[in-house]
This record gives C-alpha cells, sequence and structure tokens, in this order.
C-alpha cells in the first residue's frame, strides 16, 4: 500500500512538471552534452563580442605587421602570426563570425524549408506528397560539394550566396523527417478526433502535426548547422567561399596551407576551432536526442 502512495506521488509530481523542466532535467544527466553546451555558449559569445575582444587585445585583424611574418605564437601574437604579418588570434576571431553565423542562418533557412516541404508533402498526400518527393529525390541524386562548386563558380562566391547555397541544397533530409512523422501522426486517434470534430487545416497542421514533429527536427537542426560549417569551411578553403581579405575558419586553412612545415601554427588555431565546435554540436545533438525521446528517458 505504502509502495502504491509513493509510486503515485511520483507520477503526480511528474507530471505537474512542465516540459521544459522534464527536459532540461534529462539532458543535465548527460554530461558531455552540458560540457559541449558550455564550449558552443563561450564561442558563440565570443564570436558576438569579438569586435571588442580584438580591440582590447589591440591588432587590427586586417593590418599586416613588418617584420612579423610567420611568427609563433608569442606574448605579443597569441596564436601567431600569418604569412603577410596579420595577427592570427584576431583573424581567427573574427572568421568565427562569418562561419558560425554562415552555419546558423543556413541551417535556420533550410529547417524552414524542410518542415514546409515535408509537412504539407506528409499532410496533402497523393500527387503533391508525389511532385514534392520527387523533388527531394533530384537534389539528393546530385553530390552537394560538387553542385556546390558548380553553383559558387556561375555565381560570385560571397557571404550572402554561400548562406543561399548550402539552404538550398541541405534541407532533403529533414523534409523526409517531417514526412514521416507527418505520416504517422495522421493516423493516431488525437489527429483523427480533431479532423472528426471539424478542426481547419491550420489548425490541424500548426496545433497537432507540427508541434508532435518538433522533437527530431530540433536534433537535426543541430546536425545542419555542423553541416553548414564544414560546407562553409571546405568551400573556402577551396577558394569558393568567403574571400579574403575577410576571414573564415575556411579561407584562414587555405593561407596557410603553403606554411605547414615552417608555420604548423597558422593551420592548427583554425583547425582546431572547426574541429571543436563541431564535436561540441554532435555531442549535443546526441544530448538532445536522448532528452527528447520519451522511451531512452524512461529508460533512465
Amino acid at each position: 500500500m505504502i509502495q502504491e502512495e509513493r509510486t503515485f506521488t511520483k507520477a503526480v509530481q511528474y507530471r505537474s512538471q512542465g516540459y521544459f523542466d522534464i527536459f532540461w532535467r534529462q539532458l543535465r544527466k548527460n554530461r558531455m552534452a552540458m560540457v559541449a553546451l558550455g564550449v558552443l555558449t563561450l564561442l558563440y559569445l565570443s564570436m558576438l563580442f569579438a569586435p571588442l575582444i580584438v580591440n582590447t587585445v589591440g591588432y587590427d585583424y586586417k593590418r599586416p605587421y613588418v617584420g612579423e611574418r610567420n611568427e609563433h605564437p608569442n606574448t605579443s601574437h597569441l596564436f601567431g602570426t600569418d604569412h603577410l604579418g596579420r595577427d592570427l588570434f584576431s583573424r581567427v576571431l573574427m572568421g568565427s563570425r562569418i562561419s558560425l553565423t554562415i552555419g546558423l542562418v543556413a541551417a535556420a533557412i533550410s529547417v524552414t524549408i524542410g518542415v514546409t516541404v515535408g509537412s504539407v508533402a506528409g499532410f496533402y498526400g497523393g500527387w503533391m506528397d508525389n511532385l514534392l518527393m520527387r523533388g527531394v529525390d533530384v537534389v539528393i541524386c546530385f553530390p552537394f560539394l560538387f553542385l556546390a562548386i558548380t553553383i559558387v563558380t556561375i555565381l560570385t562566391p560571397n557571404f550572402f550566396n554561400i548562406i543561399v547555397i548550402i539552404a538550398l541544397l541541405s534541407w532533403t533530409g529533414i523534409a523526409r523527417i517531417v514526412r514521416a512523422n507527418v505520416l504517422s501522426l495522421k493516423e493516431r486517434e488525437f489527429f483523427i478526433a480533431a479532423r472528426a470534430i471539424g478542426a481547419g487545416t491550420s489548425r490541424l497542421i500548426f496545433r497537432h502535426l507540427l508541434p508532435n514533429t518538433m522533437a527530431p527536427v530540433i536534433v537535426s537542426a543541430t546536425l545542419q548547422v555542423a553541416g553548414a560549417i564544414l560546407a562553409e569551411s571546405g568551400l573556402s578553403y577551396l577558394g569558393l567561399g568567403v574571400q579574403p581579405p575577410t576571414p573564415s575558419w575556411g579561407n584562414i586553412l587555405m593561407g596557410g596551407k603553403p606554411f605547414l612545415a615552417s608555420n604548423f601554427f597558422y593551420t592548427l588555431w583554425p583547425g582546431l576551432m572547426i574541429f571543436l565546435t563541431v564535436m561540441c554540436i554532435n555531442f549535443l545533438g546526441d544530448g538532445l536526442r536522448d532528452a527528447l525521446d520519451p522511451k531512452i528517458a524512461k529508460q533512465r
């Protein structure tokens, strides 16, 4: 009897908590995800305050310092200097504004496109579903890097075009995930009941379908950010991304390639930032998946 009362009390307490409280409690149990969240928070704060930090350090990221070319890290230049004598710490820090912004904005656009296409295809079905999904298949057929290089070559490689290209080529996975979830949710009792009482199309989509597909979309969105950062870095490394003297992690890597033997630190810092950011995003994505998955949450 006492055990049953304890079980009932725990169930009441669990239900009285908000969804965010439950989600946050589950996420905090994943130490790697919390560490990754802390590192990403520091990275994005440094991105926001990069101009202030650069001014405090006292080195202009665009100004070459004569006689200080290809220096290793020292008390004057924390990360050393590049082949033109520019301070690498300032350039890597300012480059984070480009790389991280492209990752966030491109991921946001691609997620919006994917959610829209997937929900429309899954909700309406029939010829609409076939038309949209065949469009998805066409986009998937082309290798991302080759198609991106072709489009960038035709257009001018700049900040805006890179965002648009990455966003327009990376939404297909989310569209498929959302479509599959919508098709499954349409067979559930709550959706059938809502349609039976005369709920309109907008209410069915925005109140019943989309909120129940957000868990996998949030996890996929984090991976989209990592993919966009890698795509921008790859294109910039090939000389088809953000063009110098504007720094990004990819074009700093490209600039340091001829000096790997003489100044290893030139490529170490931007490469380390890319690795650290992508790894933390992946760890955070795993933590979000565990926290948002009710089956895993129950096992814990």
